[in-house]
C-alpha cells in the first residue's frame, strides 16, 4: 500500500513538474535565473579581464554627440559624411573589421519635398559622396559590414547608395535578436535565411573576418569558427555570456572621434582601434533595442522633432500648418499651435523650455510661449476628487511669455488642496503654473459668459492691452 502511494506522488510530482516546466511563465524564470548566476559570477570573482584588452570597441551615437557641435541640432539623417570620416580613422588606426549596428534606410539625396524650384534632395546632390566613398573603400578590404533588419517580407535596409557601395550583400548582414518574454535579449541567432541562402548574422560574420576564418558546421549540425565549438542548447542559437557589470566594453563617444579625426590624431586611433572589432552603434538612455512607444500624433509627416530640455516632451512641425507639443509618456498632444499659413517644417524649444520656435515653409519663424496647457491641465484636473469647479486664466506678462493661473472651488476643508493640485500638474505635465483656491460664486463670476451663453473654464486674457 505503501509502495502504492509513493508510486502516486511520484506521478503527480512528475506531471506537476511537466506542466510547470511547459507553461509561460519557467521560460521567464529561465531567463531570470541566467540573469542571477552572471551577476554571482561579477561579485563574487569580479572582471575575467580588464576593459583595455577587449577585442570589441563600440563607436557610440550617444547622448553627448547630440550635445556636440557639429552634431548638437542636427537631424541624424546628416551624420553620415562625419561617421565616414570616423569610420575610415578607425581602419587606418587597424581595427580588422567595422560593424555597423544602426541602420540608415534614407539618405538626405533621396528627399522629395518640395524646396524652390527643385526637391531638397536635388538641392542636396552629393552630400553622401564622403561616406559612400568610405564604405566603398572600407568594404574592397572586407573590413565593413553594414546592418539590416529582417522585418517579414520587407526588410530594413541600408539606403541604395550604401548597398551598392559595399558590394550589396556581401558586406550586409542581419541585426535581428531573440527576446524573451521580459524584453531582454540574451540569446542571439547564428546564421538566417536570405533569398534561399544560409548566411551568417552579423555577430558570426565580424568574428569570423576577426579570426580570418569561415564559419563551419559539425556533423551534429553544432558550429565551429577557427577551432571553436560554439555553445547553444537551442540549435542555431547562442545564448549570451554576459561578462557583468559596467564598462567592461571600452566605448568612445562619435563626438569626440570626430574631434580627434579633425585633428589628425592618428596615434589615438591605433592605440585603441588597432586590431579590433569595432561596432557602430546607437548607445542612448532612452533607446534599449526595444521599441517604447509607438504613437499616431498627426495625420501626415512630423518635421522637425525635437526634446524639450526636461526630456519629457517633444516639439514638431506638420503638413497641415501646425505646431505640436506632445507627451513622450504616452503620446498624449499638450499644445497645438495654428500659426502658420503653410507647411511647418520644424519646432525648437528654448534652452528654458517656456517658449518655442517653429519655422514654416511660408517663409515665417514663430516664437510663442509653451506654459500654457489648457486641454491638458483639463483633462489633469478633471481626475483630482475634491474640485467642485475650476476656471483657467491665461495671461501675458511679457510678449514672450504665457502665465496660467488654476482657479479652484475646493469641497471641505482646502488645507494643502493647493499644493496637491500643483504637485499632480508638475508631476503628470511638467508645468507649473499658479494654484489658488477661491469660492463656487467667484469662480462662476469669472466664467461667466453672456455671448457664450455657457460657463467658461478658460478664460484667455493674454491679447488684453497692458497698462
Amino acid at each position: 500500500m505503501v509502495r502504492r502511494r509513493d508510486a502516486l506522488v511520484a506521478v503527480v510530482i512528475a506531471i506537476a513538474a511537466g506542466i510547470a516546466a511547459a507553461s509561460p511563465a519557467f521560460g521567464l524564470l529561465h531567463g531570470l535565473s541566467i540573469d542571477a548566476l552572471t551577476a554571482l559570477r561579477w561579485f563574487a570573482f569580479g572582471p575575467a579581464r580588464a576593459p583595455a584588452t577587449s577585442p570589441t570597441v563600440i563607436v557610440a551615437l550617444d547622448e553627448e554627440a547630440y550635445r556636440t557641435p557639429p552634431f548638437a541640432g542636427t537631424p541624424g539623417v546628416f551624420w553620415t559624411r562625419e561617421i565616414g570620416r570616423v569610420v575610415t580613422a578607425v581602419i587606418d588606426g587597424g581595427a580588422k573589421v567595422v560593424g555597423f549596428d544602426v541602420v540608415f534606410p534614407t539618405s538626405i539625396e533621396q528627399s522629395e519635398l518640395p524646396f524652390g524650384d527643385e526637391t531638397l534632395g536635388a538641392k542636396l546632390r552629393g552630400f553622401d559622396r564622403d561616406f559612400l566613398r568610405a564604405l566603398a573603400t572600407a568594404s574592397q578590404s572586407g573590413k565593413i559590414v553594414l546592418g539590416q533588419v529582417q522585418h517579414q517580407d520587407q526588410p530594413i535596409l541600408p539606403s541604395p547608395g550604401q548597398r551598392a557601395a559595399v558590394g550589396h550583400m556581401r558586406n550586409i548582414r542581419a541585426l535581428n535578436v531573440y527576446t524573451d518574454r521580459d524584453n531582454v535579449v540574451r540569446r542571439v541567432p547564428l546564421t538566417f535565411e536570405v533569398d534561399g541562402a544560409t548566411v551568417p548574422s552579423m555577430a558570426v560574420e565580424l568574428a569570423a573576418r576577426a579570426q580570418g576564418a569561415a564559419p563551419e558546421r559539425a556533423a551534429d549540425g553544432a558550429m565551429t569558427l577557427a577551432g571553436y565549438r560554439i555553445p547553444g542548447a537551442v540549435p542555431n542559437t547562442m545564448t549570451l555570456n554576459f561578462e557583468g557589470g559596467a564598462g567592461d566594453i571600452p566605448t568612445y563617444s562619435l563626438g569626440d572621434l570626430r574631434a580627434c579625426a579633425e585633428k589628425g590624431d592618428t596615434d589615438f586611433f591605433r592605440r585603441h582601434f588597432g586590431g579590433t572589432v569595432v561596432l557602430v552603434g546607437a548607445v542612448l538612455d532612452a533607446e534599449d533595442r526595444k521599441l517604447t512607444g509607438n504613437w499616431k500624433t498627426s495625420t501626415d509627416t512630423a518635421f522637425g522633432i525635437n526634446f524639450n530640455p526636461a526630456g519629457d516632451a517633444l516639439a514638431f512641425g506638420s503638413p497641415d500648418k501646425s505646431a505640436r507639443i506632445v507627451s513622450v509618456a504616452d503620446g498624449k498632444e499638450i499644445l497645438r499651435l495654428d500659426q502658420h499659413t503653410d507647411w511647418c517644417l520644424g519646432a525648437l524649444f528654448t534652452a528654458d523650455g517656456k517658449r518655442i520656435l517653429s519655422c514654416g515653409r511660408d517663409q515665417a519663424m514663430k516664437l510663442k510661449g509653451t506654459t500654457v496647457y489648457p486641454a491638458a491641465v483639463q483633462r489633469c484636473l478633471q481626475g483630482i476628487d475634491g474640485i467642485i469647479d475650476y476656471i483657467l486664466i491665461a495671461t501675458a506678462p511679457t510678449p514672450l511669455s504665457d502665465e496660467l493661473e488654476v482657479v479652484l472651488a475646493w469641497r471641505g476643508d482646502s488645507s494643502g488642496a493647493a499644493e496637491m493640485v500643483l504637485e499632480k500638474l508638475r508631476g503628470d505635465l511638467k508645468v507649473g503654473p499658479s494654484v489658488r483656491i477661491a469660492t463656487l460664486q467667484e469662480i462662476q463670476t469669472l466664467g461667466d459668459s453672456r455671448e457664450l451663453r455657457k460657463q467658461r473654464v478658460f478664460l484667455d486674457r493674454r491679447n488684453l492691452p497692458r497698462p
